[in-house]
């Protein structure tokens, strides 16, 4: 069989017909079979002599073509400059006529596109906490109760844990009493005297003053004399109690029985009219109501006809002897009042008014001191040292309760409890830590090098990457940016903050992060998904979609690439803006092979803009 394919290679070359990559092999498998001799005994010379010249002639043809076609076989693809230079491409080889070689894949792609790229250096370094500290007690005591754990979030004044305060307690509540025993004794001193006994002195003092207006009233009069009108009230009064007097001894005028009979008659009268209308009116068609007024008429006029009768009986009965002497008494007291204005006083009358006068107002002075100590039982000095008192106790209130509040453990800052010390029952002291705080807020401290320094400033963009986070970007910027160098590694402590707090990093993870540094707004961009390096090409590289007499021909090109943001790439020179570039599907492909687009639009995507700032790996530079 060996013997009749290369026959008829032979034969073929012979007659000038191109030989297929397969017979090619076959050719040159033949070529070392025949070399190494002895296959071809039995046939005839003349045989053996057109198979060795057709034989040298096939193998002067293998050894053009067969080879490079086994290696771009192996490859998938044409070698590629590795480092082309910018602004240019090279373009692998296609395969011998141009045209799509391979069954046609399915692939995605986007279009090169004109956006922003920020790039700068790139510096490893570690997630911390913005802000952490030990949790220790002010006191020393035995832990009595732990209110959190390892992981637990705590707000700020938060108690974390309690020591056992039984002696402080006690402390604050006598201090307390000390407090309420003290302002009690400022309180009654403020007070000063009841109620009752404020009334009751000045109640002596009224009267003490009455006395002396009295006093004072009857030394003027000895001073000015009788008064005429009050000598003619003096005579009246002496008039009418001689009347009295002498009615009483006489008995009642003729006149004056007349009046208490006629009272008697008119009352009697009326109470018959009374009993009359109450007859008429008590009767069973009348409403009660009716028969209650007129029997209320009848009470009336039996009562004033009783007055009337014991009117008469009195006035007709003849005086007492009593009435008689009261009677007399009236007269003398009326006539010693009117002889005494009529002959004024006598010097023992000044003397005795006087010195009425002067006892009097010793009596009202006397009044008003004993008022002002009842008023005022304290002096000025003994408010000030009550108060004094007061204080004394109120501080020595507060320093107890200083140092009950020292048993407790309270969170400075809201944050998460991310170690714990020392377990309830523990003897804590105040060098013990119980518990380590950190705050939620996190940074990224590096080390950043003297050459890149001066380039940096507060509140600059940064990129933040992390192992724990794959293929996640995280926007920052620059928080603090020391003002000196370590002089051990003479780099600068630099932290990045993430603009997002959202909880995605922790303290201790490792990051890489990217100081946008340098800005270019009209970056030439590609995704980094299209950015591949098959086996065999010389570098990294895109396939880039091509319209080859209306076949898609996917073209492998090695285009300069510049920085990267992890998600956009920019290319320095060798594509242009609206290139379509394969983003998925590139892993399967080889220089040159056919290709379908799908999704959306004949599978053409936008990329996107890249936001935040952008850093520069190494691998793309």
């Amino acid at each position: 069989m060996l013997q009749s394919r290369i026959s008829l290679a032979a034969s073929r070359h012979a007659l000038g017909v191109g030989l297929p990559k397969f017979h090619a092999t076959d050719l040159a498998l033949g070529c070392r079979v025949t070399t190494d001799g002895g296959l071809m005994r039995g046939f005839v010379l003349f045989n053996l002599l057109f198979l060795a010249i057709s034989l040298v002639t096939a193998c002067g043809v293998v050894g053009q073509t067969a080879a490079p076609s086994a290696g771009n076989q192996a490859a998938g693809t044409a070698p590629a400059q590795a480092n082309p230079s910018p602004g240019t491409a090279q373009q692998a080889a296609p395969r011998p006529g141009g045209a799509a070689s391979g069954a046609v894949v399915p692939v995605s792609v986007a279009q090169v596109q004109q956006g922003a790229m920020r790039t700068g250096p790139t510096f490893s370094g570690d997630v911390v906490a913005l802000q952490q500290v030990n949790l220790v007690p002010r006191a020393t005591g035995v832990i009595s109760r732990i209110n959190v754990d390892i992981g637990n979030d705590v707000t700020g004044g938060q108690v974390v844990a309690e020591l056992d305060h039984a002696t402080q307690d006690a402390a604050v509540a006598s201090a307390q009493a000390a407090v309420d025993s003290a302002q009690a004794k400022l309180d009654q001193i403020l007070a000063g005297a009841k109620a009752p006994d404020l009334a009751k002195a000045q109640g002596a003092i009224d009267t003490a003053q009455a006395n002396l207006d009295s006093a004072n009233a009857k030394l003027n009069a000895l001073l000015v004399g009788s008064n005429p009108r009050d000598i003619e009230a003096s005579r009246a009064g002496l008039d009418t109690a001689q009347q009295k007097l002498t009615a009483l001894q006489n008995g009642p005028r003729p006149e004056q029985v007349v009046v208490f009979q006629k009272a008697i008659e008119v009352a009697q009268n009326t109470l018959t009219g009374a009993q009359a209308q109450a007859n008429g009116d008590c009767v069973a068609k009348n409403p009660f109501y009716v028969c209650d007024a007129s029997r209320a008429k009848v009470n009336a006029a039996e009562t004033a006809l009783n007055q009337a009768r014991l009117q008469y009986s009195l006035n007709m009965a003849p005086p007492t002897a009593t009435d008689l002497a009261q009677a007399k008494n009236a007269v003398v007291q009326a006539q010693d009042a009117l002889d005494k204005l009529i002959n004024s006083y006598t010097p023992d009358d000044l003397t005795q008014a006087l010195a009425t006068v002067a006892a009097q107002q010793g009596l009202l002075a006397q009044a008003r001191a004993t008022a002002d100590g009842v008023a005022s039982p304290f002096t000025g000095s003994d408010i000030q040292v009550a108060q004094a008192a007061v204080r004394t106790a109120r501080a020595q209130l507060d320093s107890a309760r200083v140092t009950q509040q020292q048993t407790s453990v309270s969170a400075p800052f809201d944050g998460t409890i991310s170690a714990r010390l020392l377990a309830e029952g523990a003897l804590a002291t105040t060098t013990s830590p119980i518990f380590t705080l950190v705050s939620r807020n996190i940074g990224i401290d590096l080390a950043v090098s003297q050459e890149v320094i001066s380039q940096l400033a507060t509140g600059q963009q940064a990129d933040v990457r992390t192992p724990g986070l794959p293929g996640q970007t995280i926007s920052g910027v620059v928080y603090s940016v020391s003002p000196a160098a370590d002089p051990r590694t003479r780099t600068f402590l630099v932290r990045v903050v993430p603009a997002d707090q959202d909880g995605r990093l922790h303290p201790g993870m490792s990051a890489s992060v990217s100081l946008n540094t340098v800005a270019d707004d009209q970056a030439v961009l590609v995704p980094t998904d299209a950015i591949v390096s098959p086996t065999g090409a010389q570098g990294q590289g895109v396939f880039v979609v091509e319209d080859r007499g209306g076949s898609q021909v996917a073209s492998f090109k090695t285009p300069s690439f510049g920085p990267s943001n992890g998600k956009m790439t920019q290319i320095l020179g060798g594509l242009t803006l609206g290139d379509l570039v394969v983003i998925q599907g590139q892993a399967s492909l080889s220089n040159n092979q056919g290709v379908r687009l799908i999704g959306g639009a004949a599978g053409a995507t936008t990329p996107q803009r890249p936001g935040g700032a952008p850093a520069a790996p190494g691998a793309r530079g």
